[in-house]
């Protein structure tokens, strides 16, 4: 992770969002956009997200990478982003 995020001089900063509380793709991009350019470099989502109501999996995947990519390019560092692919139903998984 040191080497693929080319930090050595300090720790490697990460947090969880927990989108699943209701957040739409946009705002949990959002959060993970601030999150990266106010310093942290991987965000993880341990939730089983599959596709809610307000949040479809596809939409969600697409916005944080825009985001991501965004960061990246703004403050010239790169970002992770762990994506939870689990479900309660293995075909949707």
């Amino acid at each position: 992770m040191r080497d693929y995020l080319g930090v050595y001089d300090r720790p490697i900063l990460g947090t969880i969002v927990k989108p699943k509380m209701g957040l739409t793709p946009s705002q949990y991009a959002e959060v993970c956009y601030e999150f990266w350019v106010g310093g942290g470099d991987f965000v993880k989502n341990d939730e089983p997200q599959a596709n809610q109501d307000f949040s479809r999996y596809e939409t969600m995947v697409h916005k944080v990478l825009k985001a991501m990519e965004k960061a990246e390019k703004e403050i010239g560092q790169k970002k992770v982003h762990s994506f939870n692919v689990s479900s309660a139903d293995f075909e949707t998984m």
